[in-house]
């Protein structure tokens, strides 16, 4: 399972890049963002997750983010 994940975004407010396990469910990694209108990236540590998953990203806040790529860092 990976220790941290990363996103390269582009937001246009101030907000939060959640990453869960199931559309709708609980975050395993929350990655806070200021709103700036350039690709960066934004990175935050992962909860546990055991396996091959799928991942759903979804913006937490005001106004939109655009999503480019993610990284997955100290998966074993």
């Amino acid at each position: 399972c990976p220790e941290k994940i990363s996103a390269v975004i582009r937001n246009r407010g101030r907000g939060a890049m959640e990453v869960s396990l199931t559309p709708e469910g609980e975050a395993i990694a929350r990655m806070e963002a200021d709103p700036v209108d350039f690709w960066h990236t934004v990175s935050g540590p992962a909860s546990p997750a055991e396996g091959v998953r799928e991942l759903y990203f979804r913006w937490k806040g005001e106004g939109s983010a655009d999503f480019f790529s993610f990284t997955l860092e100290g998966a074993k």
